[in-house]
């Protein structure tokens, strides 16, 4: 009786179910008195009906606690969203032009960015019967209050944002639509083009490398120079990108170029260690070969002459030759 009476007085329905715990492992040991047995049953259906209806009622206060929590989540965040809307208003980033680009300050927004941003603020909207009052779960008057009216001012601001974001998924379908199509035209008027010209377009930076992929296959590796700074026969800056993607100072190429037209003029073959330069580096690679008719290998690169000379003629360096003990050192040295 004196646990039944330390359990009754707890707050919660911990004790009650502990009590109710042990009277229900008591109950089966049959050393027991049969009245005792029976008293027992009875107080154990007592102490579970106590525990089960403490339980519920704390519960239903968990219940209530996440009702208000959500109910200030919901608020928070769509306020949240309404100010970052107004801000975007107020410095002109959500004004001007159509912007091809992410969010970003004193940047202009596409239509795209726009309905993000309108989705954000619209699918936070808060509801003006917060979540669990259906239920009888009554919160704070003022938590109430506030979250009615600020329910009722969303959907003013709601009715003015749905036409407006409405407006924009249409322009902006009609953009992505428009895209779509230049970029339809774009694919078919490339593939009209003849290798020769595809190859060209590719050198200018143009078109893409799934362009000249039969050309490749044909020719191997294509190269071509990005931004190249030449004077005369010094090449002084830029960059040499293959279609296979890498790239190379282009500086360190002219040198490359130098000793395998070389090579190609003497009818000799290299390999590393068996004369000239013990290694050439170009940029971040090793040579791994250079035959006598002035294809080379790189690393997963089969280079051949020709494209070699191609680059050479368009750069205007054909005729910048040098010898063997001019190259020798500075092929080997060449900053990685």
């Amino acid at each position: 009786m004196a646990k039944r009476q330390a359990a009754l007085d707890m707050p919660s329905g911990a004790g009650w179910r502990m009590l109710a715990s042990m009277l229900h492992e008591l109950s089966p040991l049959a050393h027991m008195p049969a009245a005792m047995r029976l008293a027992g049953g009875k107080l154990y259906q007592e102490a579970d009906a106590i525990a089960c209806e403490r339980e519920g009622e704390e519960k239903q206060r968990m219940d209530i606690r996440d009702a208000r929590r959500r109910t200030r989540e919901e608020l928070k965040r769509f306020n949240q969203g309404r100010r970052h809307y107004r801000g975007l208003v107020k410095s002109g980033v959500w004004a001007g032009e159509p912007w091809e680009g992410g969010v970003m300050s004193g940047e202009r927004m596409n239509n795209r960015a726009r309905v993000r941003v309108l989705d954000s603020i619209l699918s936070h909207m808060p509801a003006a019967t917060p979540w669990g009052t259906e239920r009888g779960f009554e919160l704070r008057p003022d938590l109430a209050a506030r979250a009615a009216a600020i329910a009722a001012r969303a959907e003013a601001i709601a009715d003015e944002l749905r036409p407006m974001r409405s407006a924009m998924l249409e322009s902006w379908e009609r953009e992505e639509e428009e895209r779509r199509e230049r970029e339809r035209q774009e694919r078919e008027r490339v593939r009209s083009m003849s290798p020769d010209e595809k190859r060209t377009a590719w050198e200018a930076g143009e078109i893409g490398r799934e362009y000249i992929a039969e050309i490749e296959r044909e020719h191997g590796p294509l190269l071509r120079a990005i931004a190249p700074e030449i004077d005369g026969c010094r090449v002084t800056g830029g960059t040499l990108e293959t279609s296979q993607g890498a790239t190379v100072p282009l500086r360190h190429a002219f040198r490359v170029f130098q000793f395998i037209a070389l090579c190609r003029a003497q009818g000799r073959n290299w390999l590393p260690g068996r004369w000239g330069p013990a290694h050439i580096r170009v940029g971040h690679f090793h040579i791994d070969s250079v035959d006598t008719s002035g294809n080379f290998k790189a690393g997963c690169h089969s280079i051949q002459w020709a494209e070699v000379e191609r680059l050479a003629s368009r750069l205007g360096v054909a005729d910048c030759l040098a010898s063997l003990p001019e190259l020798e050192t500075e092929l080997a040295g060449e900053p990685a």
